[in-house]
């Protein structure tokens, strides 16, 4: 594997703190997820969120004798590094959907599902917010940007405007 485990580089938390321009919020996973994905790839840690890079076993046998797993060990080091930047891109809403959840992996399956809610519901709602959106004395650029956002919304959930 080629992955982040192979990566000896620490993540510098505070130059990624200073990328994240988005905090995860209930009505922002796809500009959220737009600006995680390549800070995740650059800094060689998107392994740990997508799928790709499974944890190895925690320990391995030796002389009939079970001892700790180097690859497991910086695997997990990664992982929990993967960890920091996720927690610090969330907000405190966003934050009570992984407590508790030991990977990173397993932190962006659960935000993914939290978030881009692709439910009935949540689509006829903002099919709804579509039908009603007016310019009325906003400015054009305003409009714009109501009109783009509830369009991204909608294609979160596998539609388009």
């Amino acid at each position: 594997m080629a992955g982040s485990s192979q990566s000896t580089e620490p993540v510098s938390m505070s130059s990624i703190s200073h990328m994240l321009a988005i905090k995860l919020s209930p009505n922002n996973y796809l500009y959220w997820k737009n600006q995680m994905e390549p800070l995740l790839i650059v800094h060689n840690l998107i392994f740990h969120v997508d799928g790709t890079e499974n944890a190895p076993a925690a320990t391995l046998l030796q002389d009939n004798k079970s001892v700790p797993n180097p690859l497991y060990t910086r695997w997990l080091a990664v992982d929990k590094r993967t960890v920091m930047v996720l927690n610090a891109s969330l907000t405190e809403e966003a934050i009570a959907e992984v407590i508790g959840l030991p990977t990173a992996r397993s932190m962006w399956l659960a935000l993914e599902n939290a978030f881009s809610n692709t439910s009935i519901e949540r689509i006829q709602n903002l099919r709804d917010q579509l039908r009603q959106i007016t310019k009325r004395s906003s400015p054009v650029a305003d409009y714009g940007r109501k009109f783009k956002f509830l369009c991204d919304q909608l294609s979160t959930t596998g539609l388009s405007c």
